[in-house]
Formats: structure tokens, C-alpha cells, sequence
């Protein structure tokens, strides 16, 4: 199960967010599920260090997080963005992808 938790200040902007686990909804290599979130979580990382100041982050097997150093309405258009790609996800494919509440 992939596990999304998503981080905000204290003015409800998004600082960070950490997902971690495997869909496990096929084999290693093949799961779709999988693919799909890390190409948006990839993507927005890509998209904040292009258009701000890099996000410490941290990236391992199963495991990648960021943490906002700046919040702009970019940074937050950025995020914005993938939590609208990931809520589809958990939408359609809920059994192997859940938000952390």
C-alpha cells in the first residue's frame, strides 16, 4: 500500500509531502499504480526546483519526500496540481493508494 501524507503551514499552504510503500497491485517492475505516483511526485519535484529554490528532499526505495524551504503561489500551483493527479488516483485505485488522514 502506498501511503501519501501531505504537509501544510500554519497559513494552510503546502510545505512538503512524504509518500511511501508500494502498490503492490502486480509484480515489481510492472506496477502501474506505483508508476503513476512516482511520475507525479517526480514531476512536481522537477517543476519546484525549475521554478524556486530546490526542496530538501529525500528519496530512497519505496520512500520520497520534500520539504519547502520557499512558498509562493508557484510552488503551490505546482502542488496543487499533483494532489489533483493523486486524489484521482486514490479515487480509482483507493485499495493500494490511501492519504494519510
Amino acid at each position: 500500500m502506498i501511503t501519501i501524507a501531505l504537509q501544510r503551514d500554519e497559513q494552510q499552504r503546502y510545505s512538503g509531502f512524504r509518500i511511501s510503500g508500494h502498490a503492490g497491485s502486480v509484480d515489481a517492475g510492472y506496477d502501474l499504480v506505483c508508476a503513476a505516483v512516482s511520475v507525479l511526485a517526480q514531476t512536481a519535484f522537477l517543476g519546484l526546483c525549475h521554478y524556486g529554490k530546490k526542496p530538501a528532499y529525500e528519496q530512497r526505495e519505496g520512500y520520497f519526500s520534500i520539504r519547502l524551504a520557499e512558498r509562493n503561489e508557484t510552488t503551490q500551483v505546482i502542488l496543487e496540481t499533483m494532489v489533483l493527479g493523486l486524489e484521482e488516483i486514490v479515487r480509482q485505485y483507493g485499495q493500494y493508494v490511501v492519504f494519510d488522514s
